[in-house]
């Protein structure tokens, strides 16, 4: 498991439930550049995750 911090813009809130399911949420909050998370996770699921993101 690895930790990473997030960066969700809150035009992809969508992918919030593929990171409730797959990983475990540290801590949140919320800003102008959208949904801040600090999560655990296996890396394959983090770097799929950040595929998302980027497309």
């Amino acid at each position: 498991m690895v930790d990473d911090d997030i960066v969700l813009p809150y035009a992809k809130q969508s992918l919030l439930r593929d990171i409730y399911e797959t990983m475990r949420v540290l801590s949140e909050r919320y800003e102008a550049a959208g949904h801040i998370m600090k999560v655990r996770g296996l890396p394959g699921s983090i770097a799929r995750l950040h595929r998302s993101l980027a497309d």
